[in-house]
Order: C-alpha cells, then sequence, then structure tokens
C-alpha cells in the first residue's frame, strides 16, 4: 500500500500513543522539581499547510501547568493525528505568566529537569552510546529508524538547572561530547514528543511511530548536574547573554555575579527546601522551625541585596515553620518523609564516587594515546626565549606565588602597593613592575577599610581614583561573603566554585597583571596538611595565572610552628614546593621589657624559582604605606633604631601622663627630652644614651609621630614636646 497516497488510510493506521507521551512527560516534569512546580510545560505545533518555501513550520504552542499533564496528552493526540502536525514539548519549564498566544523565548526559560542530547545524524546514536560509558540515559526516545536510527537522550536531575546560561552551557558540552546536535540547546528548545507520529519533513524521511526505548542495563534513576559536568564539561556560549533567569543578581566590578536583586521569592524557595534535606540528612530528623531559620536566614541575608525590596526575619521566620508543617503533612512532592529525605540527601553527597570516568581512549585506534613528548629538535637553531616577568627577577608571569606573614604586619598595604604599582607602571619597593591591570580580591576587610588604604597608596603614586580604575584596577571586597574559590568534595577531591569560575572567564578577558587573593583561608576549603589537596589548589591557582598571562599571588597566614621557624607557611610543605615565588613579611619588634611593636618590617624573598637570590628588605610604615628605608643594609641597626624609638616613645608618654614638661630645645636643658630620658632605669639598663635619643626625636619628628605643642601667654611662650594623637 502506498501510504502516502491515502490520506485516509493514515490516520487508521498511525494513531499517537498517549501512554508513551505521558510517560515522557512524567519523566521530565513529574515528582520534585525543588520549588518549581509553578512552571508551565510549551507544547508546541506545527502548521499543516506549506508555507511558500514548501516547509511545514513550527509557530503554534500552548502553555500548560505541571498538573495538566493530562489535558496536554489529548491536546497533543488531536493535533498530531492531522497529517503534517507534528508536536513538540519544550525542553525546559516556562515561567508563570509567559504570553501564552505563542512559542516561547529563551527568555521565558525558568528551570531545566533533564539535561539531554538530540541525536540526529546518521551514527549519531551508535556514538553516543560508546562514549557515556557508565552515565547512562534515564530515558531514550527513538524519534526515527529510516534512513537510520535518530533518538533523544535524557538524564533526569537531582534538581533542576534554573540558570539558562548554565543550561545552554551544559546541553552544549554533552552535545560536544556525545556527538549530538549542538544548535539543539537553547533554553527555549522545543523536542518530538514520545509516542507523537513523525510526519516526514525531510528528505528521505518516512512516517514512523516514535517510542520509548528500554533500556537493557538501566543506569541511574537521576544525576546530580555536577557530576555529570565533571564527565561532559560545558561549553559557553556567546549566545546566552541577556537570558532572564527569574533569579537576577548584580555584577560586581569583576563582572562576577554578586548579590540576588530579582527572583528573591524563588530563591527564599530553593534555600529552604534545600537546606531542609541537608539538615534532615545531617541528624536523621525533622528540624524545628527555628533550627530551619537559623540556617536559612544567614543565607538568604548575605546572598539578596538588602537596598531592594525583600522578606524581612519574621516572614522568613514563618515561611520556614511553613515549609516544616508542608513536610510533616507530606505536601512538599518527592520529599513525603524522613526516610526519602535522607536518601536524597545521601545520594547527593555519595554521587561524587558512583559512576567511573571515561576510559582515556583514542575513538580513531581504540587505543590509549601515545605520549607526546616534547620536540626540541629545532633548538639548536632558533633564539633561546627570555623569560617573562611580572617583576622582574621577582615575580615569573604565568605563575602562582604565597604572600604570607603574620596578621597585622601590613599583607594587605603591601599587595595593595604592588597593585597600584603595576596599573601606574610605577616603582614597588625598589623594582618595577610590568605594566597592565590588577585583581584584588579582599576577603578581610570591608570596602571602607580598602578606600582609606588607597587614598594613602594613590596620594604616594601621585595619581586618582579614577585615573587607577582606567588604568585597570579592579577591587572586590568579599568580607561577609562566600570567598571560597576551591573547596573540598565529600570524596576529598578539591573543585572550584562558581565564583572561581566567573574569576577565570574575567581573567581570560581583562589579562590583568596580578591577582591578589588575600586571604587563603578564605578562599581555600580544603584541609592544609594535605598534600594532594594543596597541589590540586595550586594547580588551580595555576591556571587562573596562565589564562590572565600574568602573576596570581595568595596572601595567607602562617601558623604558629612556621612563625617559631621562621618558615613563614602553615601545614604541609607542599605550600613551599607548589608555588614559584615566595615572601614572608615579619614585624621587627622590640626586646621583653615591655614596649610595643615598632613600624618596621623585614620582607624576607624565601623563594624566587627563576631569578637570583635576594636579601631581605627592611620596610618603615610611614602616612598608611610601608616604604623602604634607606640604608637598609643592615637590619641589626635598624633594630637598634626601632628599639630605640620606641622607648622614646614610651617615656614621653610616661612625662606627659605625670605633667612634666619636656621639649625638643637643647638651649631648655633642664627640659632637654634627650637628656632627660637618657637619666630613666631602662635606658641606663639598655644602654641607650643621650645621642641615640637625639636622633630618635629626629626621626619621630619627621615622620610626625612626635609634635611640638606651644602654649602660655604671648609674652612667656614655651614649647613642649606630645605625641600625635593614636600613637
Amino acid at each position: 500500500m502506498d501510504i502516502e497516497q491515502s490520506p485516509n488510510n493514515i490516520h487508521t493506521l498511525w494513531v499517537p500513543n498517549a501512554d508513551t507521551m505521558r510517560e515522557h512527560l512524567e519523566h521530565l516534569f513529574g515528582g520534585y522539581l525543588d520549588g518549581y512546580h509553578d512552571g508551565l510545560i510549551e507544547l508546541g505545533w506545527t502548521a499543516t499547510t506549506p508555507d511558500e518555501d514548501g516547509r511545514y513550520p513550527l509557530r503554534y504552542a500552548s502553555l500548560y501547568p505541571t498538573d495538566q499533564i493530562e489535558e496536554l496528552v489529548q491536546k497533543a493526540i488531536s493535533l498530531n493525528a492531522t497529517e503534517h502536525c507534528n508536536v513538540y514539548i519544550g525542553a525546559a519549564l516556562r515561567k508563570p505568566g509567559t504570553f501564552p498566544g505563542g512559542r516561547a523565548s529563551d527568555s521565558d526559560f525558568l528551570a531545566l529537569t533533564c539535561l539531554y542530547v538530540d541525536l540526529d545524524d546518521d551514527g549519531a546514536t551508535a556514538r553516543a552510546r560508546d562514549r557515556y560509558h557508565a552515565a547512562k540515559p534515564t530515558k531514550v526516545v527513538v524519534t526515527g529508524k529510516a534512513p537510520y536510527p535518530r533518538a533523544q537522550a535524557w538524564w533526569r536531575l537531582q534538581e533542576p538547572i534554573y540558570d539558562p546560561i548554565q543550561s545552554e552551557a551544559a546541553l552544549k558540552g554533552m552535545a560536544q561530547a556525545l556527538g549530538g546536535d549542538p544548535v539543539v540547546t537553547n533554553p527555549a528548545r522545543v523536542m518530538r514528543l514520545a509516542g507523537s507520529i513523525a510526519w516526514p519533513m525531510k528528505p528521505g524521511r518516512v512516517i514512523e511511530q516514535t517510542y520509548i526505548a528500554p533500556l537493557k542495563e538501566p543506569g541511574q534513576a537521576e544525576y546530580d548536574c555536577n557530576h555529570l559536568a565533571r564527565l561532559f564539561p560545558p561549553v559557553a556560549s556567546v549566545a546566552s547573554n541577556g537570558i532572564n533567569t527569574g533569579v537576577s543578581r548584580e555584577t560586581t566590578v569583576l563582572g562576577l555575579p554578586g548579590k540576588v536583586i530579582d527572583g528573591r521569592d524563588d530563591y527564599l524557595l530553593r534555600t529552604t527546601e534545600a537546606i531542609l534535606i541537608e539538615l534532615i540528612g545531617e541528624a536523621g530528623r525533622c528540624p524545628t522551625g527555628q533550627e530551619l531559620y537559623d540556617r536559612v536566614w544567614p543565607q538568604y541575608d548575605r546572598n539578596v541585596d538588602p537596598n531592594k525590596p525583600r522578606k524581612r526575619e519574621d516572614y522568613v521566620s514563618r515561611k520556614c515553620s511553613y515549609t516544616i508543617r508542608r513536610f510533616l503533612e507530606g505536601k512538599i512532592r518527592k520529599l513525603p518523609d524522613i526516610a526519602t529525605a535522607i536518601e536524597s540527601y545521601r545520594a547527593k553527597r555519595d554521587n561524587y564516587r558512583l559512576a567511573p570516568e571515561p576510559p582515556l581512549v583514542d575513538p580513531a585506534t581504540g587505543q590509549p594515546p601515545a605520549i607526546k613528548w616534547l620536540d626540541m629538535s629545532n633548538w639548536d637553531s632558533v633564539p633561546v626565549p627570555t623569560r617573562k616577568w611580572a617583576i622582574r627577577d621577582r615575580v615569573p608571569l604565568n605563575q602562582v606565588g604565597l604572600f604570607s606573614g603574620e596578621g597585622g604586619t601590613g599583607k594587605s598595604i603591601i599587595e595593595l602597593m604592588k597593585n597600584v604599582a603595576h596599573v601606574t607602571g610605577t616603582d614597588w619597593l625598589g623594582s618595577m613592575p610590568e605594566q597592565g591591570g590588577a585583581f584584588y580580591l579582599g576577603a578581610e576587610d570591608e570596602a571602607e577599610e580598602i578606600h582609606i588604604r588607597l587614598a594613602a597608596i594613590a596620594k604616594h603614586a601621585r595619581t586618582t581614583f579614577k585615573e587607577l580604575i582606567r588604568l585597570g584596577l579592579k577591587v572586590l571586597p568579599l568580607l561577609g561573603e562566600d570567598s571560597m574559590l576551591c573547596v573540598q568534595t565529600r570524596g576529598n577531591h578539591i573543585e572550584t566554585t562558581p565564583l572561581y569560575r566567573q574569576l577565570y572567564e574575567a581573567a581570560g578577558d581583562l589579562k590583568p597583571k596580578n591577582i591578589s587573593i588575600d586571604t587563603l583561608s578564605r578562599a581555600f576549603g580544603g584541609d592544609e596538611i594535605n598534600r594532594v589537596q594543596v597541589y590540586a589548589f595550586a594547580m588551580h591557582m595555576q591556571a587562573l595565572a596562565k589564562v590572565a598571562q600574568g602573576s596570581v599571588t595568595i596572601l595567607s597566614h602562617p601558623s604558629l610552628a612556621g612563625i617559631a621557624s621562621g618558615s613563614g607557611i602553615s601545614g604541609s610543605t607542599a605550600w613551599h614546593g607548589a608555588f614559584r615565588f615566595r615572601q614572608y613579611l615579619k614585624g621587627i619588634k622590640e626586646d621583653d621589657d615591655g614596649g610595643e611593636p615598632d613600624d618596621l618590617r623585614q620582607l624576607e624573598f624565601k623563594k624566587n624559582q627563576y631569578g637570583p637570590p635576594e636579601r631581605p628588605i627592611i620596610l618603615r610604615y610611614v602616612d598608611g604605606l610601608f616604604l623602604p628605608v634607606n640604608g637598609a643594609s643592615d637590619p641589626e641597626r635598624l633594630m637598634r633604631e626601632a628599639k630605640v624609638d620606641g622607648l622614646f616613645v614610651n617615656l614621653l608618654r610616661r612625662f606627659n601622663a605625670r605633667g612634666d614638661r619636656v621639649t625638643h630645645l637643647v638651649s631648655s636643658y633642664n627640659y632637654y627630652a634627650p637628656s632627660l630620658f637618657a637619666e630613666e632605669p631602662e635606658a641606663k639598663q639598655q644602654g641607650i644614651r643621650k645621642g641615640e635619643l637625639e636622633d630618635a626625636m629626629k626621626r619621630l619628628m619627621a615622620v610626625n609621630r612626635v609634635l611640638v605643642e606651644i602654649f602660655g601667654k604671648d609674652s612667656r611662650r614655651q614649647s613642649k614636646l606630645i605625641l600625635t594623637p593614636g600613637t
């Protein structure tokens, strides 16, 4: 029978399968939707009359709530029974309020519940089956067999993806890895509905019934998105710009996602239910409303823009209590009881080690690829490359280093000085940095403190904030926020965070000469004494340096043992081995007689993999900066001067407190400070003489730590020495 010439018989022989349609739709949109049950399912269909080019365009659509799958199926059957009317389903849920009069757009994306690949080319199904290995699809829809097999492969996710950019990147990554169609990945994409009649639209195709293929060896029922991302790395797409996710975040100066400024209700709902599962999994019982609130509010408060209208603490508290009540009443879908919640928690926890990584095989030969040795055959005839530096003989390009020092010694100031020197092309501690942009990520100080420090540095460099911005200085304050760049998984691996990935993109785009991470403890969520984890973290920082074509400097605090030994590190010795340059800043203190720490620091170059050994630099704190001390080749002399300066300050404070006047004038012998101070027991005990105290007075007056105050009547004006307030 020539079915193409007998339309009436076609309707008799080819009937849409309602049960298969329901199975497909339930797999995509049934069960646990993580708070997205108000999303809409798009049913699309083609015109039944051709356009001027002879095609049957896909131009019509209807939207259905997730609890109206049966109504959707009946509509699909009635449409699909008409010749040339193919029916399709939106791969992702559409946002509530999407315009119902036509096809949805990418901006209508709400959430993607399954990852998928469209295998429409000849041989694509076989190639995909050879490549996905243990990560078997959760559902396979056969869309045709003539002239060759075609299919859709679906992977149901444990939690939906609510970011359309992440969704498209994940789908493109799977298409690239499995040989699928990379175009069939945009957020508004529709896919042929299983159980429908596939009316031929391309040459060589015939009328076929689509169906769900049974899996001989089923894999997991659901997959963690991060696990699939490790197996099939996402591929970014420039076509995703401008999509509205429904949960919007502000953009930081580095182009990184900041606080939530829109979609606050959706964010609160997802956060509440996710933390509920975590609490049940950790404790084995349902938490109280207060316990849930204690975990939800800090995260909501930290991530939602306080300058935008948002839910207050009392509302969040009531929401947490309401969520607990819904859970106890069994009204949270796919989370009907404690056992299910615990199982969900454990599945997420254990998912990292469920499936093995694909074997390293050359697709062309089926064998492991040969080692690609470095080709040195032309090295005799080409010039030897010149080593590239971010700061000559101190900091190499494309490398990462460690800058350690006790808290309060001034690491952050010195690092900010270095970044300003990079962008302005000016001196840094006696060396000339390569000019270019610089990033500073500060997790220990708020924006106001960074402003104060940069103001002093800009004044010294004779520049302005406007100029620094123009030249490429980027500052990201992260105090009180999640500043982790790398974290430890439950399988004890080190993985990068979304913040790292955004920073990586910004570094690749802007190419800063230095990226400062302040500080290690706020950026590394692993075990400092685990050598494997330390080297893994260093590897990710190395990648950051290479994509920036600059340097990365990690600021850190030494352990007590590191301070005592003078090594300046904490944890494993891998912190020394993993980095190509390492610097250590330490204070030069008074003796143990009660004196205060002075204003001197010693910067030691503990490691310089590619440069010559360098002697320590002595720095003095002056007007908010640490500047090299002229003639600082004699640390012992400088330490002696610092000791005398400290004694002079302490004695002046004592005399001022007693109301005893001292002056800087030699002619006022009975009140001359150096003479009086030299007679004090502390000076005699330490062997400090009048001459040394005179030099100390001059130094302290030169940097305005000691001031001259004039007092008395005009006829009898007198002077006395006082300390600058705060000294």
